[in-house]
């Protein structure tokens, strides 16, 4: 954790949370979720929601942190603060005594703090980037190249992350064994903490109870936005609520209809004209509404397969013509249908994936 940032009062860290939420989660968020056919900006306004609850969550529980630091360094002027953070972190060892006093008790803490997570945390934290790397690969292998690219985001980003800390405790512990060595020539002891001055390893039932109070609100308040949302949007009902639904709502119009479907029904006798013109408008209709770039262009298809399904039909009822004929006109039908139905396994693929 970024020590200055963590003595920040709480609302400049809590706006430096939000933005960073929101502009290194969001992208995430958007890819990350499943394609159940929900208009992005159903997602969209749930990213700032999702920000503002992180971001208090992290204010909540990084408080037992902030105040042991803000212990340490109690009766220090600004300057003196600055120099005892600087000082427990990098560069040389400060030659005032309560300055390098500070300084050595901040690192300490700093290091200690880090030193006292549970093994069993530290496992989980490293389970999240290799969980996310499988993640990416099975998407891969579903040729979901960007969620795939989204989940090795993630991969990267917290292996990154853990790195970085890595690091940082390596570069703190040197630190302190430099600050230790000037504090005991120059006077005469080394500074400790007390077991007291450690923040709790796990947080209090009050924090655990806020913590679940702002993840229900959190969730409550995003579901809601986006059901506000999308009930906005035209379109909204059973089956209308997203581009997926209206898509699937046009191959249930074409398919619902077996008798239609049927290549043996063309012939006089069969369901009237009137049935399959109706059929490929409803069709067409259906279609129309659809608007997302890689659904609208298999709907439109369909529509328009359709209307040359009932062209056909049109020709056989007008002119009949030999059993011959009309069986070479069932099977241009047949050719038709079958069109019509691998542009609907397509669409139900895209939204299913």
């Amino acid at each position: 954790m970024n020590i200055r940032l963590l003595l920040a009062p709480r609302w400049v860290r809590w706006l430096v949370m939000v933005a960073l939420m929101t502009a290194i989660g969001g992208p995430l968020w958007i890819f990350l979720m499943p394609d159940d056919g929900s208009d992005w900006t159903a997602r969209a306004v749930q990213i700032p929601v999702l920000s503002i609850g992180v971001a208090t969550l992290l204010i909540v529980v990084q408080e037992r942190f902030r105040q042991s630091f803000l212990a340490v360094l109690d009766g220090l002027d600004a300057t003196q603060r600055r120099q005892a953070i600087e000082a427990s972190q990098r560069g040389a060892a400060p030659t005032e005594a309560p300055v390098l006093s500070a300084a050595v008790r901040l690192c300490t803490l700093l290091v200690g703090t880090r030193l006292r997570t549970p093994t069993w945390a530290r496992w989980v934290a490293y389970l999240v980037p290799a969980g996310a790397a499988l993640i990416a690969v099975a998407r891969l292998v579903d040729h979901d190249v960007w969620r795939a690219m989204a989940w090795l985001a993630v991969a990267v980003l917290m292996a990154v992350i853990f790195w970085w800390d890595a690091r940082t405790l390596r570069r703190l512990q040197q630190q302190l064994n430099l600050l230790r060595a000037t504090a005991a020539s120059s006077l005469g002891e080394v500074p400790t903490l007390a077991e007291s001055e450690y923040p709790a390893v796990t947080p209090s039932r009050k924090v655990w109870l806020i913590v679940v109070g702002v993840v229900i609100a959190m969730s409550v308040i995003a579901s809601a936005a986006a059901y506000l949302m999308e009930r906005a949007q035209p379109g909204h009902g059973i089956t209308g609520r997203s581009e997926c639904g209206k898509a699937i709502a046009t191959l249930a119009v074409f398919s619902e209809r077996e008798d239609l479907t049927d290549s043996q029904s063309i012939v006089p006798g069969g369901p009237s004209l009137a049935d399959y013109e109706k059929w490929s408008n409803e069709i067409r209709t259906r279609a129309a509404q659809v608007t997302r770039s890689d659904l609208a262009p298999r709907a439109q298809h369909i529509a328009e397969l359709s209307g040359q399904a009932v062209s056909v039909v049109r020709e056989t009822r007008k002119v009949p013509g030999t059993q011959r004929e009309q069986l070479q006109q069932q099977v241009v039908y047949a050719k038709l249908i079958a069109h019509m139905y691998d542009e609907a396994a397509v669409v139900l693929d895209v939204c299913h994936s």
